[in-house]
């Protein structure tokens, strides 16, 4: 599989999840795939499909923007590191670092693993005062002794 390919694959991937087209996205996974990220292990196309439903009713205006290294690919797998922006259910905006890992098999994605900034997620999207407290008090226990 070319270069070319692994990242024409990653751009349709990405822009299915912008438009929270669930079956176009399945359309660049395998049978057997597996997604490991923030909200647990999904294993085959139909954990996919389950997450990237519920994925498309918790987050908004998805945007994709490649950051640091864009897309690097070598062989068969792919690095990716980019921002998410999205709005969570109750309309609240939010940025993020992320990365991507990716192995493909017969031009899908075979093994894709996942991780974003949770945390500043959840600093950008709370609301009310006990939620900023609840997230606040999470971030200076985390990052104590940091500062």
């Amino acid at each position: 599989m070319s270069e070319e390919k692994i990242e024409s694959v990653i751009r349709g991937w990405r822009a299915a999840l912008e438009k929270a087209d669930v079956e176009k996205a399945l359309s660049f996974v395998a049978e057997d795939a597996v997604w490991v990220n923030n909200e647990g292990t999904f294993k085959g196309k139909e954990e996919w499909k389950r997450y990237l439903t519920w994925m498309a009713k918790v987050n908004t205006d998805i945007k994709f923007t490649d950051a640091g290294i864009g897309i690097m690919t070598k062989g068969n797998k792919a690095a990716s590191q980019f921002t998410i922006e999205a709005k969570t259910q109750d309309g609240m905006k939010y940025e993020v670092p992320a990365v991507c890992l990716y192995e493909f098999k017969n031009e899908k994605i075979q093994r894709h693993w996942s991780i974003s900034d949770r945390l500043s997620a959840a600093k950008q999207a709370a609301k009310g005062t006990v939620a900023k407290r609840v997230v606040s008090a999470v971030v200076n226990s985390a990052e104590k002794g940091l500062r």
